[in-house]
């Protein structure tokens, strides 16, 4: 699991800590990886996170507005992730907004 925006150049800690683990990754001789990149992940989570409850509730407004290149930003149910990435390893392909699978095959 990563994360929208992961890069290993990227000035933001979190995005640069996911972008050298998706890195590390492809150097694995794995015969296939899928890396899930999704927007911000909605659903239940243990703890409080009133930060990440505000801007759920935010994205839920905006989602709508996320169309074209900004559909991958858009916030997106954990439980969809997690069928998307059982799709791929099943070899069948998923399309929901707001995640971006990247399939490497070595």
């Amino acid at each position: 699991m990563s994360a929208q925006g992961a890069s290993k150049s990227s000035p933001f800690f979190y995005s640069r800590v996911k972008g050298e683990m998706e890195a590390v990754l492809k150097q694995i001789p794995f015969d296939k990886i899928t890396i899930a990149r999704p927007g911000l992940l909605l659903g239940r989570k243990s703890g409080s996170r009133p930060l990440e409850d505000i801007a759920g509730s935010m994205m839920k407004l905006l989602n709508p507005l996320m169309v074209g290149s900004l559909d991958k930003y858009s916030a997106v149910n954990s439980k969809e992730v997690a069928h998307s990435l059982l799709k791929s390893f099943l070899g069948e392909k998923s399309s929901v907004s707001g995640l971006e699978l990247i399939e490497i095959n070595n």
